[in-house]
């Protein structure tokens, strides 16, 4: 008999100042991974070109678990890093953080039950 796995995805609405604000962050870690998916060929690089030119619902996003469990990563603060620019400040990092961070247990929870035995 043939299983089968399911990949969740979340809807997500980000702005583009939002998707910036993470661009810049992402480009300052410490991590290349987290580098990475700010530059061409990366998620957040998609997300941002979606935000600049999608459209109608350009604030819309389908993001995986992987994905923003990274973006979390890219917004937890790291010791002795530069303060965030200004205009956006420590509120928008730990808004951003604590939305998505609550999106990655409302994965959790639709995996357990869609994987229930």
């Amino acid at each position: 008999m043939t299983k089968f796995q399911y990949d969740i995805s979340a809807e997500i609405r980000m702005t583009l100042p939002e998707v910036e604000f993470l661009q810049k962050l992402a480009s300052e870690h410490y991590d290349r991974h987290c580098q990475s998916v700010g530059v061409q060929g990366g998620f957040l690089y998609g997300m941002r070109n979606h935000a600049e030119f999608g459209g109608e619902n350009c604030d819309l996003h389908f993001l995986k678990f992987r994905e923003i469990d990274t973006l979390c990563k890219i917004l937890e603060p790291i010791p002795g890093m530069q303060p965030s620019p200004a205009r956006f400040g420590k509120t928008m990092r730990v808004t951003l953080f604590n939305r998505l961070h609550k999106v990655l247990g409302a994965i959790n929870e639709e995996s357990r039950r869609l994987h229930e035995p």
